[in-house]
């Protein structure tokens, strides 16, 4: 191997570590129950970060149900607040029924969170009290929140207090 060859490769490889780094991990959304200090309407806030840093791209927010043996969704607003990427979000899904929360984003990479809404319609917390959520770096398929909705819920799942 020619010097030259080596001084390419060499070069590659030390630059490889900068080039992932401005690359930046993948992009999530970040689901939390709300300040004490929010306002009374306020069910989640919602957060959209990549490398731990704000996102200003749109999230689509949505209920997906299941009443009465059928399939409902609801769309949620998002409102933003005065962070860049942080909204919160109103409750405006139903009592009845069986329901998850989908947060869903699209940002060089697809990144999608689900809250589990508890029997009281309140997010679901576990056992140590915290909010169960499932967070990917894919768009979630259609057939799997339909098997968690169509799944019993799980005896570890407490409502929200």
């Amino acid at each position: 191997m020619t010097l030259r060859a080596q001084v390419l490769i060499a070069a590659c490889f030390l630059a490889l570590p900068a080039t992932l780094a401005s690359a930046g991990g993948p992009p999530i959304v970040l689901v939390e129950p709300p300040a004490a200090d929010s306002a009374a309407d306020v069910a989640l806030v919602v957060r959209a970060v990549q490398c731990g840093a704000p996102l200003g791209k749109e999230i689509d927010a949505r209920a997906e149900g299941l009443v009465a043996g059928e399939r409902r969704t609801v769309r949620l607003a998002l409102r933003s607040t005065a962070q860049e990427g942080v909204y919160t979000v109103k409750r405006t899904w139903p009592t009845d029924g069986r329901w998850v929360l989908v947060f869903a984003l699209d940002n060089h990479g697809k990144a999608t969170t689900i809250v589990e809404i508890a029997e009281n319609g309140l997010p679901a917390r576990d056992e140590k009290g915290t909010m169960v959520t499932r967070s990917e770096a894919r768009a979630i398929p259609e057939k799997e929140i339909a098997a968690l909705l169509s799944a019993p819920r799980s005896t570890n799942r407490r409502a929200a207090l």
